[in-house]
């Protein structure tokens, strides 16, 4: 790793899968105070996990922005550090957590376009077990999102590598 905050994220980011979040949030926070604003991936990798610390629904909405406003300014190969190849393939990962935030928050609608933005981006995770959880989280946000629209049909579609959509139907189903 290369950059000197690197270790830090990588001990919050450990913190949070384990369930630590105050220590995951300890780490990530002084990251965040320690980066520059021009350190886009490690603004875009250390928002996405403090937003996951955050207890009230708009405190996690606001850092999952901060995330994807940082991610458009990342290059392809700076989340090399984490294991994350392509930058393009973090996005499905940002859009799902951007839709689940916001069917939490009670607005379906701006979750059903994250959920579309992150099936539009499906293709760029790989085969392994982290495009695997992904693909699994979108299907079911998308099922999610359908059910909390009742007054739209749907339908679920399998497309290619197991993509899963929400397309609107004529024939009432």
């Amino acid at each position: 790793m290369d950059r000197p905050l690197w270790p830090t994220v990588v001990a919050g980011i450990v913190a949070s899968q384990s369930g630590r979040v105050a220590e995951a949030e300890e780490h990530l926070s002084a990251a965040w105070e320690a980066c520059g604003d021009n350190e886009h991936a490690l603004r875009c990798i250390v928002a996405h996990y403090l937003a996951d610390a955050q207890d009230e629904v708009w405190s996690e909405l606001e850092w999952d922005r901060r995330a994807l406003e940082a991610h458009a300014h990342v290059r392809d190969a700076e989340l090399a550090p984490l294991g994350i190849p392509s930058a393009k393939a973090f996005l499905p990962s940002l859009h799902l957590n951007l839709g689940d935030v916001w069917l939490r928050a009670g607005n379906p609608v701006e979750a059903e376009r994250h959920v579309l933005e992150a099936q539009v981006a499906l293709d760029e995770l790989g085969d392994d077990q982290y495009g695997a959880m992904v693909r699994k989280g979108v299907a079911s946000l998308s099922r999610r999102v359908a059910e909390a629209k009742p007054n739209r049909s749907t339908t679920v579609i399998q497309g290619k590598v197991g993509q899963v959509g929400l397309e609107p139907t004529t024939d009432g189903l």
